[in-house]
């Protein structure tokens, strides 16, 4: 593996509906399971059988053998007693793959849906640890986009959440770009040596709306994927504003807008 920083590989979700997102303010976790500093993020859930899914998904199969090359290297390192272990657990490689896209599966009859998830995650901000800027500040917030591929400003120059944005419920029809994280020698992929687990972390970027969902709605209709050209338009005219409205910015992750 290349210590050379490679590029980091941009990808976005066919549409597909969004599950309990945390886009519109900052998600600290709960008491038991707390997020350092905080996140964003979101899980969208996607049809196999839409026209886009087979390409999307093919797209992991690469960085999946980039993981499992890492896997398998660091799972030499581990002592002989826990590669044993592992082996009995995993099989004969004492590896297993943790797929970012997650089957889906009928609650009663345990038959495989025709639906996957896959969640992406963005840190709010930390401090920087190394380097000339070390101590200071740093925030991330994510971009939004309407169905045109006009820019929503979900959060002001401070990084505080808009009176005026759109409100991103569960049930709300869109797509979700991430980056597809990687370690600091260039390679790809995580290894677990607690249960021999591998696998590719997703880092949220930004999301296209295609059709908003209200904070009630949970009907059947909202399950189906509608023309993009007729979706969801943003209007800031319609929303309402107040004066420190004006000084948000226009996207929160500059050039996301050609991923989708």
């Amino acid at each position: 593996m290349t210590k050379d920083k490679k590029q980091r590989i941009k990808i976005t979700t066919p549409p597909g509906i969004f599950i309990y997102p945390k886009l519109n303010q900052i998600n600290y976790g709960t008491e038991k399971f707390p997020v350092k500093n905080g996140n964003f993020e979101v899980k969208v859930r996607l049809d196999k059988m839409h026209p886009e899914f087979a390409a999307f998904a093919a797209k992991f199969d690469p960085l999946y053998e980039q993981a499992k090359e890492l896997a398998l290297l660091k799972f030499g390192e581990l002592p002989v007693n826990t590669r044993k272990e592992l082996k009995e657990k995993n099989g004969a490689t004492g590896i297993r793959l943790r797929p970012a896209l997650t089957q889906e599966y009928d609650e009663k009859t345990e038959e495989a849906l025709a639906t996957v998830t896959v969640k992406a995650t963005m840190p709010a901000g930390g401090i920087i640890k190394k380097g000339p800027k070390a101590g200071q500040v740093w925030m991330r917030r994510p971009a939004a986009f309407d169905a045109k591929g006009n820019s929503i400003p979900l959060f002001n120059a401070q990084g505080n959440p808009l009176a005026s944005a759109p409100r991103i419920w569960s049930g709300t029809l869109g797509r979700v770009s991430f980056e597809v994280d990687t370690n600091q020698d260039g390679s790809t992929g995580y290894f677990v040596t607690s249960d021999g687990t591998y696998g590719v972390r997703l880092s949220l970027q930004g999301v296209k709306l295609l059709r908003l969902a209200d904070a009630q709605q949970a009907t059947a209709s909202s399950m189906g994927f509608g023309d993009e050209e007729e979706g969801f338009e943003y209007s800031p005219d319609e929303m309402s504003t107040d004066e420190s409205d004006q000084t948000a910015a226009t996207s929160q992750v500059p050039g996301i807008s050609g991923d989708f």
